[in-house]
């Protein structure tokens, strides 16, 4: 991951080199095509705390509670990479907390951006004033 192949010789590891190849590359349309889908949803409901579990509605289709479900689920999948992307660690004193960035956060600085341009929220409206706060 993010190397070259271990029988791959010099010569072409040295013209991917060349025309920029990108050894750590990251596919994510998956992610793109769900951010889109979040920003349908806040122009359809003007927000996006999508529920987890959307209640069923006789005037939905069923394949639209489907794709609210599973979009909710990313909803949650985003705010839980994002507690981990600022993970407060104590350190052996427990004196000082530390932010760190945690490695197994599939989130990044520019994903957090996207999702803070449409008005994501990091805590959904169901658990505010239970005390839990990732900022």
């Amino acid at each position: 991951k993010g190397l070259p192949s271990p029988g791959m010789n010099i010569s072409r590891i040295n013209a991917l080199n060349r025309i920029k190849f990108r050894w750590n590359y990251i596919d994510d349309t998956k992610w793109m095509a769900k951010f889109q889908q979040l920003k349908d949803y806040k122009e359809l409901y003007g927000h996006v705390d999508v529920p987890r579990n959307p209640p069923s509605s006789s005037c939905k289709l069923k394949d639209v509670i489907v794709q609210e479900k599973s979009l909710g689920r990313w909803v949650s999948y985003q705010r839980n990479q994002y507690k981990m992307y600022h993970e407060k660690e104590k350190n052996s004193n427990h004196h000082q907390i530390v932010t760190s960035l945690s490695s197994s956060s599939s989130l990044s600085p520019q994903k957090i951006q996207l999702l803070e341009s449409i008005g994501f929220l990091w805590k959904s409206k169901k658990d505010s004033g239970n005390g839990t706060s990732w900022e």
